[in-house]
């Protein structure tokens, strides 16, 4: 349904053509999403020991490429740093290491559960060690929240015993203070950076001024088409019109947030599903018992939390995410059922 709304939408768009590129593939993700979950119902808890162990083994390599990135200003293929302060590893010039870590450790933390390994809790808590250290490193301060939250939820179900739920404490603790106290650049850039562009131009940001220019500018565009929005993939052509432009600082490929993303482009109609479909993943959360539930539905909480900025909600990589964390989820709602 939401498929042929999107299709609907693009339609009736000021600038179809270029918005039918979303919403007519869409449907593709669809397919990725059924054969994900067919490929999921054929695996043995042996199959997710080889993953986890699989997993584990890349962020232990990513964690020591990144390091000699920091270090040594180059990683083990030669890539050199990008950034005077955030480390990218094998992505190169796209610095998003931390924001993808920070969207891949609920999924690996659900595979681990999910096998039949011995010493779950110490391989999910080395994990999420591994995992901080990455995003520490690239200084991506939102990955930073969105791995925060997704700690905080999981400390609120039975995922850990109380004893490892203070080591992990202690351990995160002893991580913030070294790199704080180590690295001037990177604290400079987490706190000072931030409450800078809170305050910057003389008022209180949504994130940074131009977080806020782009929000004014997606709000802008919501006004004149606030049932079914400009369609998928119009606010990168309609911000710099006339009557939608605010300065050259609101004008992007997206608005940096999902949630002001698809108002802009689906309407209140395209909002009022998103935000029907995270109170569903919340009532998951809120009502799950098994380890591996948890901790996939507190992912999905984490990373479309609607105070964080965000990538492009129609982008491959976003897409891809949703199709196998709801995979996931789903497949692990119908396997306790089938139990």
């Amino acid at each position: 349904m939401f498929c042929i709304y999107l299709i609907i939408s693009s339609t009736l768009s000021s600038v179809r053509y270029d918005s039918y590129g979303s919403s007519l593939f869409f449907i593709r993700y669809l397919f990725f999403f059924a054969s994900f979950s067919l490929i999921l119902s054929k695996l043995t808890k042996n199959d997710f020991k080889y993953i986890s162990v699989f997993f584990i083994l890349y962020l232990i390599f990513l964690c020591i490429d990144s390091f000699c990135q920091f270090l040594f200003g180059v990683n083990l293929t030669g890539i050199e740093k990008y950034h005077e302060v955030r480390i990218s590893s094998f992505f190169a010039d796209e610095l998003i290491l931390g924001s993808y870590v920070s969207k891949i450790i609920p999924i690996i933390s659900s595979v681990i559960f999910l096998s039949n390994l011995k010493k779950k809790e110490y391989l999910l808590m080395f994990s999420i060690i591994l995992s901080l250290t990455l995003i520490l490193l690239s200084a991506e301060r939102t990955a930073l929240v969105i791995y925060f939250i997704f700690l905080i939820l999981i400390f609120l179900k039975p995922v850990f015993s109380v004893i490892n739920r203070i080591i992990i404490s202690l351990v995160l603790l002893c991580c913030l203070s070294i790199l704080a106290f180590t690295d001037n650049s990177l604290k400079e850039r987490i706190i000072f950076l931030t409450m800078e562009q809170i305050t910057a131009h003389n008022q209180i940001n949504i994130f940074s001024h131009q977080h806020t220019t782009h929000i004014q500018t997606a709000y802008n565009i919501f006004l004149d088409n606030k049932l079914i929005g400009a369609g998928p993939k119009s606010f990168r052509y309609l911000c710099s019109e006339e009557s939608y432009f605010i300065n050259e600082d609101g004008c992007s490929t997206h608005p940096h947030n999902y949630y002001i993303q698809i108002l802009s482009e689906t309407g209140i109609i395209g909002l009022l599903s998103i935000i029907l479909f995270y109170l569903w993943i919340i009532k998951i959360y809120i009502n799950s018992k098994l380890r591996e539930l948890s901790v996939i539905s507190a992912g999905i909480i984490a990373i479309y939390f609607p105070l964080a900025p965000s990538m492009n909600f129609f982008g491959s990589w976003n897409l891809g995410l949703i199709s196998i964390t709801i995979g996931l989820m789903l497949y692990i709602i119908q396997s306790d059922k089938i139990k």
